[in-house]
């Protein structure tokens, strides 16, 4: 079966947008709807997607909601399988979590994160979230 995502980039200012572009992708039958995280940019990208996708949870009914992705270097695992598993329970399990390594240097710098552990990082909080989860 085909599968159908709309990946929306919404700034906080204009957040009724956003949430207007996740009912009219539900209703034109769109199987998910994704939110991008982003930190320091002026890109439409959400510093705080699971934020974003638990406000959609409660204006839609239907479609999965995913972060794309959230950086996982950037978070603290506990407090990441905390705000995940809430959002799993506001959204009626529609959640679908995708997890990164991260990219911008810009971001490691200002997480006080070095770069180079990204990987390390991403799998710790793997293994963690299976765990905790």
């Amino acid at each position: 079966m085909l599968q159908t995502g709309l990946l929306i980039c919404g700034e906080a200012h204009r957040w009724a947008n956003t949430v207007a572009q996740a009912r009219a992708a539900e209703s034109l039958g769109y199987d998910s709807v994704w939110v991008a995280e982003s930190h320091f940019r002026d890109d439409k990208d959400s510093p705080a997607p699971l934020i974003g996708l638990a406000a959609l949870a409660t204006v839609t009914e239907r479609v999965l909601l995913g972060p794309a992705v959230v950086v996982a270097p950037l978070q603290h695992p506990v407090s990441l399988a905390e705000q995940t598993a809430l959002l799993q329970e506001m959204s009626d399990g529609r959640l679908v979590c995708g997890l990164g390594m991260g990219h911008r240097d810009d971001e490691f710098a200002a997480f006080e994160i070095l770069r180079s552990q990204r990987r390390k990082h991403l799998e710790e909080t793997v293994e963690l979230l299976r765990l905790l989860w």
